[in-house]
């Protein structure tokens, strides 16, 4: 037909690529601290529901300035920890 296309299927193997593994730190989700207890070096991830009496924050030690310990800040921002690990 004048004007058709033709398209050509091309199948080729292409290797799985396998994720690489998570390396943060294991932040046990029990226990935790209250807003009273928090410092400025307790990570503030949200445990449970804000209008229950069991509402906690993880309270794991964060880096300098961060509001998160590395597991949760991982959760928090994933595309930031992707670019972290490729560099």
């Amino acid at each position: 037909a004048v004007g058709a296309a033709v398209v050509k299927v091309v199948e080729r193997d292409v290797p799985e690529v396998e994720p690489e593994p998570h390396t943060a730190e294991i932040v046990p989700l029990h226990g935790g601290i209250g807003l009273l207890e928090l410092k400025n070096s307790s990570c503030r991830w949200p445990i449970g529901d804000p209008s229950e009496d069991g509402f906690r924050f993880c309270g794991a030690p964060t880096g300098c300035g961060d509001t998160y310990c590395k597991a949760h800040a991982e959760l928090a921002f994933p595309a930031r920890a992707k670019v972290k690990r490729k560099g």
